[in-house]
């Protein structure tokens, strides 16, 4: 059901985690954007695995612990995806999908958004 859903995803937006494989179950010209921090800045697991399937992949750096870490990824988020809608179309009968993985230690561990 995941890659069923996945493969319909123009826009696929998650937090740096084992969930962004699902980047290779993507039709190509589509959309990633991956939610990190300046931690694993250095890592480009994601970005490469992106580059494989023709996937369109823009990464949002946030702080860890800011308090204005929320605007900031909503307003990174708004602008890639400003830039990249022009890259892929979206479907018009696209429906907003949201699942959010269990809370674990009192924090989301990965979440994502599949539009």
């Amino acid at each position: 059901q995941q890659l069923n859903v996945i493969s319909q995803t123009d826009i696929f937006i998650g937090v740096h985690g084992a969930g962004l494989t699902h980047v290779l179950f993507m039709k190509p010209n589509r959309c990633l954007i991956e939610l990190t921090t300046l931690l694993w800045e250095s890592q480009h697991h994601f970005e490469l695995m992106a580059s494989i399937n023709s996937i369109n992949y823009r990464r949002c750096l946030t702080t860890d612990g800011s308090q204005d870490t929320s605007q900031t990824i909503f307003e990174c988020v708004k602008s890639k995806i400003d830039r990249m809608c022009s890259l892929a179309p979206v479907q018009n009968d696209a429906q907003p999908i949201f699942s959010t993985l269990p809370r674990i230690n009192g924090s989301i561990s990965n979440s994502s958004i599949a539009f």
